[in-house]
C-alpha cells in the first residue's frame, strides 16, 4: 500500500472510535507503524510466526533447540524495528504456537532488552506471558492477568452480531482490557467480468491457491466503503454511555468513558419522537466532560397529548467537533435510544363506509372481494394466490411459508448452509386435507386450511385466514415440527412472495436505515424510514443473507399510483423487500455483483429470524429453542388505495390485530 492509503486508513480508524490495532499474520509495513503513532492509535505488535496447520509437529518446532534461532531471529526483527514506537502496548511472539522452550528463550531475550515490555502469544487464551490473548468465551474467567479478546468478533461478511452486549460486559470486567475485530477491510481485487463490468474478485479467481471466501472479511469493502454492519461497530465503542435511571420521571445517567481526554469538543442532543416524528429536541449543556465523570440529567418529555397507537422514543445523539489533517469535521460517534412508557390504544375505524364483502367458492380458488380489494386462496395448496387493490396486483405468485434463510459466510464456514438447504422448499407444496369456510357474512370471511408437509415427515400445518370488507386480513400459521425429527430447527418463521416491480417503495417504522437483525441493532434507531426497493440490498463480495430490517412495528409497500399494502403483527417482525431474486443468494454464483435485478421483487416477512452470530463462533447463532417444536405466528395486512379509501390516514389504524380483534 502507498503511504497515502495507509494515512487514509488510520484517519478512518480514528474517526470511527478505533483506538488500537494489531497486524494480521505478522509484522506490517514500516509506514503503518509510523502512521498509527502519528494518529495516536495503540498497536499490539506481532512477530511473523504462525504454526497453524502444523499440529503434528508443533510441539517439536516450539521445543527443540534446533529451531530456537529461527524463532529468535523473527522476534528480534520485530522488536528492533519498532522498539522506539511509543504507541506499542505489547509484543506478541506469534500465533498458534503453543508453549515451549523456544518461546521462553525469546521472551527472556525481549525482557532483557526492555524490562517493562509486555509479552504474550496469540493462541486461544494461552496463559503464557504477561497478557492473555483469547476468545470471548473464556475472557471473563479469573486468570489474574490482563485479558485481550482476540478476536471479539469477525467481520466475516454479514456478521458482528451481539457485539454491543459483549463490549458492555468488557467495560464492567476489571481484568479485560478490550479486544480486536477481525478484520479491518476485505482483500478482494477489482476485475472485469464477461460483460466488461467491474466486480470484486476473490479466492482463486486469478489462478492462485487461496482459502476461497475466507479472504473477504472486513469492516470495510476493498475500496473502503463502510458495510451495513459498520454503524453498529462504531456505535458499540462510543465514548459516552447513557443509562435510563427512571424512564417515567425522565432521569438518565451519562458516563464519560474517556480515560485521558477532556471532552470539551463534544455536543449532546436529544429528540423525543412520536412514531418516528420529532416532537421535541434540545441540547444537553451540562454533560460530563472530565474523564470517567458521571452526571444525571432530568428531561421533560412534554408529551401531554399522547397520539393513539403511537410509540414514543427518546434518542440521544453525540456529535464531536474535531480538527484532523487540516480540516474541521463534525462527527457522529454514537447514538442511544430508549422506548418511553407512553401509549394510548389505537383508533377504532368506522367500517360503515365500506361496501359488503362477496365470497365465491365455485372454482379452484376461493375468492373474497369488494369494490376496493380482492384476495383468493388456492384449493390446491391453501395459500393466498392473488391480492389486489382495485385492478392492481400486489403479489405475483402464492404467499408461501418460509422456514430458511440464505446462508451467511459464517454459516458456510461452520457447515450450517448444507443443513439449512433441506428447508429451502419444504413448505412449497403441502398436502391439503381440508379447506373450510368457518365464518361468512357481509363484513368478514374466515377460512381454515389443514394440511401436512410431505417433505417434513407429514408435519401438520394449519393456516387461518380472516378477510374484512375494509381490505384488512389476518393470517395465522400453526406448525407442528415435532414430527420432523430428522430436520434442523427452522432458521425463519415467515412468508415469501414475489411483488410486482411497480411496488417500488418500502416505508417502515422499525430499526434502520441500514440492515438490522435481532442480534445487530446497535447504532440503528427505531424510526420512520423510506427506501426504494432497488436500494435495499447492498451486495457483499460473496452472495449471502442481507437486506433485512428488524424490530418493525409496521411497514407499507406502495406503488407509483399510491396503492398500498400495509403489514403489521402482534410482535415486532422482520421485513426484507429487495429487487433481486432472494433465492439467488443461496445459489452457486461466486460474486454478489453478478446477481442481476429481477423482473419482480422478493418480499420476506419473518416473525422469527435466526441471529447472524459473531462471525467466528459456530455456537453464536441462536435458532429456535422450543422444546415441543410447535410454532405459531401471525401477520396482518391492509390493502387500500391511499387516494380513494373511505378512511383518511389509513396507515394509523390497526384493524385486525388481536388487541382489537373484530
Amino acid at each position: 500500500m502507498q503511504p497515502a492509503d495507509i494515512e487514509n486508513e488510520a484517519d478512518l480508524m480514528k474517526l470511527n472510535n478505533i483506538n488500537a490495532a494489531m497486524p494480521a499474520q505478522g509484522s506490517a509495513d514500516p509506514h503503518w507503524y509510523k502512521t498509527l503513532q502519528k494518529f495516536g492509535i495503540y498497536i499490539l505488535d506481532q512477530a511473523n510466526i504462525d504454526l497453524a496447520g502444523v499440529d503434528s509437529s508443533r510441539t517439536e518446532l516450539i521445543s527443540r533447540a534446533y529451531y530456537s534461532e529461527a524463532f529468535l531471529f523473527r522476534i528480534k526483527n520485530m522488536f528492533e524495528r519498532n522498539k522506539n514506537r511509543c504507541n506499542i502496548i505489547a509484543w506478541s511472539l506469534g500465533r498458534n504456537c503453543g508453549e515451549g522452550d523456544n518461546l521462553i528463550k525469546a521472551s527472556t531475550w525481549l525482557k532483557e532488552q526492555n524490562k517493562t515490555a509486555l509479552v504474550c502469544i496469540d493462541d486461544e487464551g494461552s496463559s503464557f506471558g504477561d497478557i492473555i490473548l483469547g476468545p470471548a468465551k473464556t475472557a471473563f474467567s479469573n486468570y489474574g492477568k490482563p485479558y485481550l479478546i482476540q478476536p471479539m468478533a469477525s467481520a466475516f461478511g454479514n456478521a458482528l452480531g451481539d457485539l454491543e452486549p459483549l463490549w458492555q460486559r468488557t467495560l464492567s470486567a476489571p481484568s479485560v482490557m478490550g479486544g480486536f475485530i477481525d478484520s479491518w477491510n476485505e482483500q478482494s481485487l477489482v476485475r472485469l467480468n464477461q460483460r466488461n463490468a467491474s466486480y470484486y474478485a476473490y479466492g482463486g479467481e486469478y489462478g492462485e491457491a487461496s482459502d476461497s471466501f475466507l479472504c473477504v472479511r472486513g469492516l470495510m469493502s476493498s475500496d473502503f466503503k463502510a458495510g451495513p454492519c459498520f454503524n453498529g461497530f462504531k456505535n458499540a465503542f462510543k465514548p459516552f454511555l447513557i443509562k435510563a435511571i427512571d424512564l417515567e420521571k425522565g432521569v438518565f445517567e451519562i458516563s464519560n468513558l474517556l480515560q485521558f481526554k477532556i471532552a470539551d469538543n463534544y455536543h449532546l442532543f436529544y429528540t423525543v419522537e412520536e412514531e418516528g416524528r420529532v416532537r421535541k429536541e434540545a441540547k444537553i449543556e451540562d454533560y460530563p466532560s472530565k474523564p470517567g465523570e458521571k452526571k444525571r440529567v432530568k428531561i421533560d418529555y412534554q408529551t401531554d397529548n399522547v397520539a393513539p397507537g403511537s410509540d414514543y422514543y427518546i434518542k440521544f445523539s453525540l456529535q464531536e467537533l474535531t480538527t484532523s489533517r487540516g480540516m474541521q469535521r463534525m462527527l457522529n460517534p454514537g447514538v442511544e435510544q430508549f422506548k418511553l412508557p407512553l401509549y394510548q390504544a389505537a383508533l377504532r375505524a368506522d367500517y360503515k363506509a365500506y361496501p359488503e364483502l362477496k365470497l365465491d367458492e365455485t372454482g379452484g380458488e376461493i375468492l373474497v372481494s369488494s369494490p376496493y380489494f380482492s384476495a383468493s386462496v388456492s384449493r390446491k395448496n391453501g395459500f393466498i394466490s392473488t391480492m389486489k387493490v382495485g385492478p392492481q396486483a400486489m403479489i405475483e405468485n402464492a404467499l408461501t411459508p418460509m422456514l430458511w434463510r440464505a446462508p451467511t459466510l459464517s454459516d458456510r464456514y461452520c457447515g450450517r448452509a448444507a443443513e439449512q438447504a433441506a428447508l429451502r422448499h419444504i413448505a412449497d407444496a403441502p398436502a391439503v386435507r381440508e379447506i373450510k369456510v368457518i365464518e361468512k357474512s357481509a363484513e368478514i370471511v374466515k377460512l381454515r386450511v389443514e394440511s401436512t408437509l410431505p417433505l417434513a415427515s407429514n408435519a401438520p400445518m394449519v393456516i387461518e385466514y380472516a378477510f374484512h370488507k375494509s381490505g384488512d386480513m389476518s393470517i395465522v400459521l400453526k406448525l407442528d415440527w415435532s414430527l420432523a425429527k430428522d430436520l434442523p430447527e427452522p432458521e425463519r418463521l415467515g412468508w415469501f412472495v414475489n411483488t410486482p416491480f411497480n411496488l417500488s417503495r418500502t416505508d417502515w417504522f422499525g430499526f434502520g436505515p441500514s440492515d438490522t437483525y435481532a442480534d445487530r441493532t446497535t447504532g440503528m434507531t427505531m424510526g420512520l424510514y423510506s427506501q426504494a426497493v432497488k436500494k435495499n440490498y447492498i451486495p457483499y463480495s460473496v452472495p449471502e443473507e442481507g437486506g433485512n430490517k428488524s424490530g418493525v412495528k409496521w411497514a407499507t409497500l406502495t406503488t407509483f399510483e399510491d396503492k398500498v399494502w400495509k403489514i403489521s403483527s402482534d410482535e415486532p417482525f422482520h421485513i426484507n423487500h429487495m429487487a433481486i431474486d432472494y433465492y439467488a443468494l443461496a445459489g452457486t454464483t461466486r460474486s454478489a455483483f453478478e446477481i442481476p435485478y429481477s423482473r419482480n421483487n422478493s418480499l420476506i416477512l419473518s416473525a422469527f429470524l435466526a441471529d447472524l452470530g459473531d462471525g467466528q463462533s459456530c455456537e453464536s447463532v441462536r435458532s429456535l429453542n422450543q422444546k415441543d417444536r410447535k410454532y405459531e405466528y401471525s401477520f396482518y395486512f391492509s390493502l387500500y388505495d391511499e387516494r380513494n379509501d373511505p378512511i383518511k390516514n389509513r396507515w394509523n389504524y390497526f384493524l385486525l390485530q388481536k388487541k382489537q380483534n373484530l
